[in-house]
């Protein structure tokens, strides 16, 4: 899991099967939700043992409800699957 912060948005593209798209994003550290009380409506946000910064650990991402809805029709089922992140 990444620790930095980054102070503005940055964009990358998203993979889904053959499907890439150009999505807004931020990296954020691991206790993030923690820190702001957020909870998620579906899934998980981090789990604490993926808070520390080890060199390629933990490559978790969490999505809003906006792009949950868009990319995988608001099925539950999604949680889990494996997306492709890369920064453009």
């Amino acid at each position: 899991m990444t620790t930095w912060i980054f102070p503005t948005s940055t964009h990358s593209s998203l993979g889904l099967d053959d499907r890439p798209e150009r999505i807004w994003g931020e990296l954020v550290s691991g206790n993030y939700f923690a820190v702001l009380g957020v909870k998620p409506q579906v899934g998980r946000v981090f789990s604490p043992d993926e808070y520390g910064d080890k060199l390629g650990g933990y490559p978790v991402v969490v999505i809003g409800d906006a792009l949950w809805r868009r990319l995988f029709h608001a099925d539950p089922g999604a949680i889990g699957r494996t997306l492709r992140i890369n920064p453009v």
